[in-house]
């Protein structure tokens, strides 16, 4: 399906149509509704059936969304009022509810539609529907008008009658009125005659029963004066006796409150420090056991960043020891090699340039016939070789065994750094420790420039020669 037919056919307005269809049912079926009142609900339902059949008709491809949004909007307010009727009863949401029908029909203008025979068709089934209501409607208040007319007439006999009734009651009333007056009169008059001769009979009689009364109220006061200050005494004594049982009970339970309330507050107080006791130990016993971790673990990294740092020391300086055997070798084995050269070299020259010297009594003028100046110079050259890799295989045992000595140092400072700490402060600790950084960490291990190069050449051993030469005189001289 085209999201342009969706959009029409999946709209709000299609869940509000079946909804107020049903709320219009309900406002309908209530009681005691005037005639003004259902014509304005069938009037909104005519409403919503035109608007049901003319957007049944309507091409969803065709269809704009804003009008639908309104009509939508105003079917579901048309709903909400009338909802409000079913609950109250109040007409002005029927009024209301026919506002919001105006507002769906005036959208409902802006909708692209044919005029179809199901439209007019809607058009017919709303008005018939429309007349149907009135009809029934006007029914009901005929039937209720005739027969609030036939209660009239019989209301209206009643009333005759009882206007009837009333005039004769009325006569009836004033002549009796009339005959009593005419007795209270008359007997008005016997009784004050009576009423005079009584009251002179009764003021005697009064004043004797006025003495004999005052006479046995003051026997009777007397004696009651005297039966009250006995029972009151009575009553003193009970109470005198009540209050002291009172106050004894009542001294008793407040002594037995004291008590409970000292044993309990000790008992509570006693368990309270027993329960601070018990935790302020285990929490310091948990304290001092983090602490001595701590401490371990401390130790236990100072001595393993100390094993680290030395190993690597350590280390360098053994295959530093290791490269001085080897070149001191070197050299014991060059200086050896170069006296046997010279021993099979050059030994029997000398001896027999000493033998000619000797004989004839002359300086050497020539070599003698089984010996070469080239070869003599080749044997030099060649033994000259031989020194120069000696004196480069010492000059190498020189150097690494200085660079043995040097991390052999720097391994027992760093071993004897732990123990040297152990009592200093923390902040001299750290200290230290950065200082030892500076110069253990990142070190420049270049050779010094004071140091004596590697002899490769004859001018070096030569000059390395001199150069000793020089030094022992000037030792000598010292």
């Amino acid at each position: 399906m085209s999201q342009w037919t969706e959009r029409v056919t999946g709209h709000a307005v299609w869940q509000v149509l079946p909804t107020l269809g049903a709320t219009i049912d309900r406002a309908a079926q209530r009681e005691e509704i005037e005639p003004s009142i259902l014509d304005g609900i069938e009037r909104v339902r005519a409403v919503l059936a035109i608007v049901g059949k003319r957007l049944a008709g309507t091409d969803p491809a065709l269809s704009l969304l804003p009008p639908l949004d309104e009509i939508a909007a105003a079917l579901d307010g048309a709903d909400k009022d009338l909802q409000a009727f079913v609950a109250d009863g109040n007409p002005g949401n029927v009024s209301n509810a026919n506002a919001k029908a105006d507002s769906a029909l005036a959208s409902l203008a802006r909708v692209i539609v044919a005029v179809t025979p199901d439209e007019t068709g809607a058009l017919r089934d709303a008005a018939l529907a429309y007349r149907q209501g009135v009809e029934s409607q006007l029914k009901v208040v005929h039937a209720a008008l005739s027969q609030t007319r036939t209660e009239a007439e019989g209301l209206r006999a009643k009333l005759a009658e009882l206007a009837t009734d009333v005039g004769t009651e009325r006569q009836r009333v004033t002549t009796t009125i009339s005959e009593f007056q005419s007795q209270f009169s008359a007997a008005q008059e016997a009784r004050n005659k009576e009423h005079t001769e009584g009251q002179g009979k009764r003021q005697e009689a009064f004043a004797t029963l006025l003495s004999e009364a005052q006479a046995q109220f003051a026997t009777a006061q007397d004696s009651r004066n005297k039966d009250h200050a006995e029972s009151q005494a009575k009553r003193q004594e009970v109470f005198a006796a009540l209050e002291g049982d009172y106050q004894k009970r009542l001294a008793e339970q407040n002594a037995a409150f004291e008590a409970n309330r000292v044993s309990t507050s000790q008992a509570y107080q006693s368990h309270i420090d027993g329960l601070k006791a018990e935790y302020a130990a285990s929490a310091k016993g948990i304290l001092d056991a983090m602490e001595k971790q701590k401490a371990d673990v401390e130790k236990l990294v100072g001595v393993i960043g100390n094993l680290g740092v030395t190993s690597g020391y350590l280390k360098t300086a053994n295959a530093a020891r290791t490269q001085t055997w080897i070149w001191q070798g070197a050299t014991v084995a060059s200086l050896l090699s170069m006296i046997g050269f010279a021993y099979k070299a050059f030994l029997p020259v000398l001896d027999h340039a000493t033998s000619s010297v000797l004989g004839n009594g002359q300086a050497l003028q020539s070599a003698s016939p089984g010996m070469s100046w080239l070869g003599f110079a080749t044997r030099v050259l060649l033994t000259i070789t031989v020194g120069v890799l000696a004196a480069y295989a010492r000059s190498q045992a020189d150097k690494n065994q200085e660079i043995e000595r040097r991390n052999r140092k720097m391994a027992l400072e760093l071993e004897a750094m732990g123990p040297y700490l152990a009592p200093l402060p923390l902040e001299k600790q750290h200290e230290f420790r950065l200082s030892m950084g500076d110069r253990s960490f990142g070190k420049d291990d270049t050779v010094p420039s004071g140091a004596t190069p590697s002899p490769a050449t004859l001018l070096d051993v030569g000059s390395t020669y001199i150069d000793k030469v020089t030094e022992l005189l000037k030792a000598a001289k010292k």
